[in-house]
């Protein structure tokens, strides 16, 4: 399981990729609500309108693509998995996300040996 924190400042893109990191699915879950002009999409399918703790998962194959073209950064998690049951797994809300700036992303694994997510170095 890889787990990414993602900060997206306005004007930041994702382009349109189907890479999930030799996982079968890849899980988004949102840590705020949606703002006018944000996007994400999905096997040509807007996703709009959520609110934070809402999630979306897409499997292998699906091609994937986001940008923030609103006046405020959205902040989500992505994890790349190949469970169904994965997000029970992760304590939403309580992975600290204080790692890098406002305008980069970053990688958070679980480390076994601590009961940690830790920020892949």
């Amino acid at each position: 399981m890889i787990i990414e924190y993602v900060t997206q400042n306005p004007g930041q893109m994702e382009q349109y990729t189907d890479d999930y990191k030799g996982y079968l699915k890849r899980t988004v879950v949102f840590l705020d609500d949606w703002a006018t002009a944000q996007f994400f999409e999905v096997n040509g399918k807007l996703i709009e309108h959520w609110n934070e703790g809402d999630t979306f998962t897409s499997n292998t194959g699906e091609n994937y693509a986001s940008m923030n073209v609103s006046l405020v950064p959205r902040k989500f998690i992505v994890v790349y998995h190949n469970d169904e049951n994965v997000l029970a797994e992760i304590p939403n809300k309580q992975v600290k996300y204080d790692f890098g700036s406002s305008d980069t992303s970053g990688i958070i694994e679980f480390n076994p040996e601590t009961g940690n997510y830790e920020r892949e170095l």
